[in-house]
């Protein structure tokens, strides 16, 4: 990847804790709101250009507690 004109650009930036950007990672196992970890990077045609693949997260899914809960 690193020979190519210009060099592929492969993400690692996602941390635990980011929004889930279904634009640019699928879901690994179970749907979630939150990044719990990187298990592939997306791969760009070069740094700032087109998606070549989606990259595979971990998810975290958040539950809000309603007025209800805290009755």
């Amino acid at each position: 990847m690193a020979l190519a004109d210009p060099p592929l650009y492969v993400d690692f930036t996602a941390q635990h804790g980011d929004a889930f950007d279904s634009t640019r990672y699928t879901v690994y196992e179970k749907s979630g709101n939150t990044i719990h970890y990187l298990v592939w990077p997306s791969l760009y045609a070069s740094k700032g250009g087109g998606l070549l693949s989606k990259g595979t997260a971990a998810t975290l899914r958040t539950i809000e507690k309603s007025d209800h809960d805290n009755a």
